[in-house]
């Protein structure tokens, strides 16, 4: 018997497109709200904050400082935490703000 997904818990692929699997972020296919729990390889994360079409989800914690890795390489720091489930705001100048 194989298990079925919760209304509240989807594939990250159905949602997001997750390009490397050592990747920081997904990038959102539709609008994501608070409460969606999303599975994926390395795990389950929970959507914390609103997550717009075409934006970042953070699918770990990023420490203030930390490189935010896309594509399998660095695409900037952030600026301040950003906890797993957050929305990752788009780089100005290679910083990540929030």
């Amino acid at each position: 018997m194989t298990e079925q997904p919760t209304a509240q818990e989807l594939p990250l692929a159905e949602v997001a497109i997750l390009l490397r699997p050592d990747d920081d972020v997904a990038i959102a296919t539709r609008d994501l709200t608070p409460g969606l729990a999303l599975r994926y390889a390395g795990g389950v994360v929970a959507v914390g904050t609103t997550v717009p079409r075409a934006h970042k989800l953070a699918l770990r914690a990023i420490p203030a400082g930390g490189q935010v890795h896309k594509y399998g390489q660095s695409i900037g720091r952030a600026t301040r935490d950003i906890a797993a489930g957050e929305h990752v705001p788009q780089p100005r100048d290679g910083q990540h703000r929030a």
